[in-house]
Protein backbone atom coordinates (compact mmCIF):
# COMPACT_ATOMS: atom_id res chain seq x y z
CA UNK A 1 0.00 0.00 0.00
CA UNK A 2 1.63 3.57 -1.19
CA UNK A 3 4.02 1.88 -3.36
CA UNK A 4 3.94 3.56 -6.38
CA UNK A 5 5.08 1.64 -9.23
CA UNK A 6 4.68 3.78 -12.77
CA UNK A 7 4.95 7.51 -11.62
CA UNK A 8 3.69 9.97 -14.55
CA UNK A 9 2.10 12.87 -12.71
CA UNK A 10 3.06 15.05 -9.64
CA UNK A 11 0.83 17.88 -8.34
CA UNK A 12 1.28 19.71 -5.16
CA UNK A 13 -1.25 22.17 -3.65
CA UNK A 14 -0.99 25.41 -1.51
CA UNK A 15 -1.67 22.96 1.16
CA UNK A 16 1.51 21.20 1.22
CA UNK A 17 -0.31 18.11 -0.49
CA UNK A 18 1.69 15.93 -2.96
CA UNK A 19 -0.54 13.83 -5.47
CA UNK A 20 0.67 11.67 -7.70
CA UNK A 21 -0.30 9.65 -10.56
CA UNK A 22 0.43 5.96 -11.08
CA UNK A 23 -0.41 4.70 -14.61
CA UNK A 24 0.86 1.02 -13.80
CA UNK A 25 -1.22 0.63 -10.76
CA UNK A 26 -4.30 2.89 -12.55
CA UNK A 27 -4.41 5.02 -9.25
CA UNK A 28 -3.66 8.30 -7.72
CA UNK A 29 -2.07 8.92 -4.45
CA UNK A 30 -2.41 11.86 -1.73
CA UNK A 31 0.81 12.30 0.38
CA UNK A 32 1.32 15.16 2.95
CA UNK A 33 4.51 17.12 2.97
CA UNK A 34 7.08 17.47 4.61
CA UNK A 35 7.96 14.03 5.02
CA UNK A 36 6.24 12.54 1.78
CA UNK A 37 3.34 10.69 4.42
CA UNK A 38 0.81 8.80 2.72
CA UNK A 39 -2.80 10.02 3.56
CA UNK A 40 -4.69 7.92 0.70
CA UNK A 41 -5.12 6.78 -2.89
CA UNK A 42 -7.57 6.36 -5.17
CA UNK A 43 -8.37 4.23 -8.36
CA UNK A 44 -7.64 0.47 -9.91
CA UNK A 45 -8.49 -0.49 -13.77
CA UNK A 46 -12.14 0.52 -14.88
CA UNK A 47 -14.37 3.19 -15.94
CA UNK A 48 -16.52 3.52 -13.59
CA UNK A 49 -16.33 6.00 -10.36
CA UNK A 50 -13.01 6.60 -8.74
CA UNK A 51 -11.30 4.46 -11.68
CA UNK A 52 -9.21 5.22 -14.28
CA UNK A 53 -7.51 3.76 -17.16
CA UNK A 54 -3.88 5.00 -17.30
CA UNK A 55 -4.43 8.55 -15.74
CA UNK A 56 -1.49 10.57 -16.86
CA UNK A 57 -0.25 14.12 -15.45
CA UNK A 58 -2.56 16.01 -13.03
CA UNK A 59 -2.88 19.12 -11.56
CA UNK A 60 -4.75 21.14 -8.64
CA UNK A 61 -6.53 24.07 -9.65
CA UNK A 62 -7.29 27.22 -7.36
CA UNK A 63 -10.76 25.92 -6.26
CA UNK A 64 -8.98 23.01 -5.04
CA UNK A 65 -9.74 20.57 -7.48
CA UNK A 66 -7.66 17.38 -8.82
CA UNK A 67 -7.63 17.12 -12.32
CA UNK A 68 -5.82 14.21 -13.99
CA UNK A 69 -5.78 13.32 -17.69
CA UNK A 70 -7.43 10.02 -17.33
CA UNK A 71 -5.80 8.65 -21.08
CA UNK A 72 -7.32 5.53 -22.09
CA UNK A 73 -10.83 6.60 -20.75
CA UNK A 74 -10.92 9.62 -23.11
CA UNK A 75 -11.84 12.18 -19.86
CA UNK A 76 -10.66 14.61 -17.37
CA UNK A 77 -11.49 12.91 -13.91
CA UNK A 78 -12.27 16.17 -11.09
CA UNK A 79 -11.81 15.31 -7.31
CA UNK A 80 -11.87 17.15 -5.00
CA UNK A 81 -8.51 17.30 -2.55
CA UNK A 82 -9.37 14.19 -0.49
CA UNK A 83 -9.75 12.09 -3.89
CA UNK A 84 -13.69 12.03 -4.28
CA UNK A 85 -14.81 12.11 -7.61
CA UNK A 86 -17.21 15.36 -8.13
CA UNK A 87 -17.22 15.06 -11.88
CA UNK A 88 -15.81 13.72 -15.88
CA UNK A 89 -15.64 16.71 -18.17
CA UNK A 90 -15.31 14.88 -21.69
CA UNK A 91 -15.74 16.48 -25.01
CA UNK A 92 -16.21 14.70 -28.70
CA UNK A 93 -12.78 15.82 -29.88
CA UNK A 94 -10.76 15.02 -27.17
CA UNK A 95 -9.32 11.42 -27.06
CA UNK A 96 -6.74 9.90 -24.83
CA UNK A 97 -5.78 13.12 -22.96
CA UNK A 98 -2.03 12.99 -21.56
CA UNK A 99 -1.93 16.71 -19.68
CA UNK A 100 -4.01 19.36 -17.76
CA UNK A 101 -3.31 22.90 -16.61
CA UNK A 102 -5.65 25.53 -15.58
CA UNK A 103 -4.41 29.36 -16.42
CA UNK A 104 -6.64 32.46 -15.07
CA UNK A 105 -9.52 29.89 -15.13
CA UNK A 106 -9.12 28.22 -19.03
CA UNK A 107 -8.90 24.16 -18.78
CA UNK A 108 -6.14 23.60 -20.93
CA UNK A 109 -6.21 19.54 -21.88
CA UNK A 110 -3.17 18.07 -24.31
CA UNK A 111 -4.72 14.97 -26.13
CA UNK A 112 -4.42 12.19 -28.72
CA UNK A 113 -0.39 11.04 -28.27
CA UNK A 114 -0.78 9.87 -31.63
CA UNK A 115 -1.62 14.09 -33.68
CA UNK A 116 -1.01 15.99 -30.32
CA UNK A 117 -4.10 18.57 -29.74
CA UNK A 118 -4.57 21.52 -27.73
CA UNK A 119 -8.42 21.37 -26.19
CA UNK A 120 -9.02 24.93 -24.97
Amino acid sequence: EGQVTDTCGIAISEDNDVFVSDSGSHCVYKFKLPKFQLVTKVGKKGTGVSKFNYPRYLTVTTDRSVLVADCNNNRITAMDTDLKHKRYIKHQTMTRPTDVKVNNNQLYVLSDTDSPCLHV
